[in-house]
């Protein structure tokens, strides 16, 4: 079964658009999150370590995971434990 992730994401946001582009690209299922439109800071901070001060923030499965850098580890984790199909 493959992970769900969560990208918070804000307006003119490379990474984010990275983020999600890298998702699509590897079929993964994903919801994405927009600053000032689908949540606020107090509610980023209910999901997210309150150090967090950079977008995107990504949750897989639930569990942060971190920024563009960490979901690009993530996904080629999986891809070499073939996980990702």
């Amino acid at each position: 079964m493959k992970p769900e992730y969560t990208v918070y994401s804000k307006l003119s946001c490379a990474p984010c658009t990275q983020a999600e582009q890298l998702l699509k690209d590897h079929n993964q299922n994903y919801t994405k999150l927009v600053l000032d439109q689908d949540f606020d800071v107090i509610e980023l901070y209910n999901n997210v370590p309150k150090s967090v001060r950079t977008f995107p923030a990504i949750l897989k499965d639930g569990v942060f995971i971190g920024g563009l850098s960490d979901l690009q580890q993530a996904l080629s984790e999986e891809v070499s434990s073939g996980k990702d199909s």
